[in-house]
């Protein structure tokens, strides 16, 4: 068949004068909403006491029983990041008589840096962190007890997975709570991607009649901010299993989940002159981000199947 939009040669096919984005996610949806420490140097170490209580006195001019202070130690590094674009001689002519796009290309580099700072994020909330005795090199997982299974229903597990369902929310802000951060006191934050908010609109549809369900009714019509006082942030870049089709949702608290520091980005624009004079744009970026407490992140598992 021919191709129906086939024009003579002689026309002229006129180009635009300028280079549109594609649709895509430009700014960082988490590192507004997280603790930054900023430091200098490649990484830096925190120390953190651990948590006392006090004794009743029973008598009078006891021998004195004596503690130590016990201290936890957890490190954060930086990372690097680099991206090079190359421009032809000719691709002012080549590209339809348009300016070459490198401005353009520029804020395609600072957009791609504010992903990488989520994907770090990410990463760092429910994943290994380093810290233990010098050098600081031991893993750190978050521990079952900060966890939400995908077969929780809310009065235990089922050799079934479940989808996000309010009983799971109300499981991770009751983990919070038991570590002395109430999300209704503490600010609090829900990871959670478009495939978790439909799951709870299907969740509402089929139990309407649902006390959590009544809850979750507000923040599904845009009416409420929050879940269970938790603020949710939507995000297409969460982990996945592919093999499990289970998806990794968390909620963390501001102070003292995830920290984030130096987030420098370098874009250095060069004429090369041994590949013809080309136009080279370089992107370096640099950044730290960790997670400094286990008790003040909720790993939430979710099944993703239909």
């Amino acid at each position: 068949m021919a191709n129906p939009h086939s024009i003579p040669n002689e026309f002229r096919t006129e180009f635009a004068t300028n280079v549109e984005y594609s649709i895509q996610q430009m700014m960082s949806k988490f590192s507004p909403r997280v603790r930054v420490d900023n430091f200098k140097g490649k990484e830096k170490v925190y120390t953190k006491q651990t948590s006392t209580d006090m004794e009743r006195r029973t008598g009078r001019l006891r021998q004195t029983a004596l503690n130590q202070t016990e201290y936890l130690n957890r490190k954060a590094f930086k990372v690097e990041f680099v991206k090079h674009f190359v421009f032809d001689e000719w691709d002012e002519e080549l590209l339809g008589e348009l300016g070459l796009p490198d401005s353009e290309t520029i804020n395609d580099l600072k957009n791609a840096f504010q992903r990488a700072l989520d994907d770090e994020m990410i990463a760092a909330a429910t994943g290994v962190v380093y810290g233990g005795v010098r050098p600081h090199t031991t893993e750190i997982l978050l521990p079952d007890s900060q966890k939400v299974a995908v077969n929780y229903t809310g009065i235990g597990v089922t050799p079934a997975n479940t989808h996000l369902i309010p009983a799971k929310l109300i499981r991770a802000c009751a983990i919070l709570e038991a570590n002395e951060l109430d999300p209704l006191e503490h600010e609090t934050f829900l990871a959670m991607n478009p495939t978790a908010k439909e799951q709870l609109l299907q969740y509402v549809s089929t139990a309407p009649n649902d006390v959590w369900a009544k809850m979750c009714i507000p923040y599904l019509e845009g009416r409420e901010s929050k879940l269970f006082g938790m603020t949710p942030i939507m995000s297409n870049r969460l982990a996945r299993n592919t093999s499990t089709d289970v998806d990794t949702l968390f909620a963390w608290n501001r102070d003292q989940g995830i920290w984030l520091a130096n987030e420098k980005l370098t874009i250095k624009v060069d004429v090369r002159p041994d590949l013809e004079h080309a136009l080279q744009i370089s992107a370096y970026g640099q950044l730290a981000a960790h997670r400094h407490d286990e008790k003040a992140v909720v790993q939430i598992s979710c099944d993703r199947t239909p």
